[in-house]
């Protein structure tokens, strides 16, 4: 996985938004947060600097403080939105290494169709992958970054 810089964040190269909102998740990153196969998992918006979407296992999220938000977006079902203070939570399917996030989602997380998102190492909950500010113009930088379509 490329360091985009020495001490710096690791990063698993770029995914691109789908007009469906399907996103290829990197195969490194399903092995590393535990996401094989085909199920649910919760989405988180980003960082006011980044943007973007988190998406994790439900199980992670338990016990912290994304928790709460977590289990109400499950309850409500997939694809709807939930907002709990400045996080907005989604459901959303992964099936093998295709994300569907709902375009509903994807507007609350400063997102569009065709828009690249770098995919990073975030925590060790879940994939982050950011649509704006320093990382990715860094990134920008990167040509061997892979992008993942």
């Amino acid at each position: 996985m490329p360091q985009l810089r020495r001490g710096g964040k690791h990063v698993f190269g770029w995914a691109v938004v789908h007009p469906d909102g399907r996103v290829r998740i990197p195969s490194e990153a399903i092995d590393e947060y535990g996401l094989s196969g085909s199920g649910t998992l919760v989405l988180m918006s980003g960082s006011r600097t980044s943007g973007g979407i988190r998406a994790a296992l439900p199980s992670a999220l338990e016990g912290s403080v994304f928790g709460s938000g977590a289990s109400d977006a499950a309850a409500a079902g997939v694809g709807a939105v939930i907002r709990r203070k400045n996080t907005v939570f989604c459901q959303a399917t992964l099936d093998g290494s295709v994300l569907s996030v709902p375009g509903d989602m994807l507007a609350a997380c400063g997102v569009a169709a065709g828009d690249k998102l770098l995919v990073i190492r975030g925590s060790d909950r879940g994939v982050t992958m950011v649509v704006r500010g320093p990382l990715v113009e860094e990134a920008l930088g990167h040509p061997e970054l892979e992008v993942f379509d």
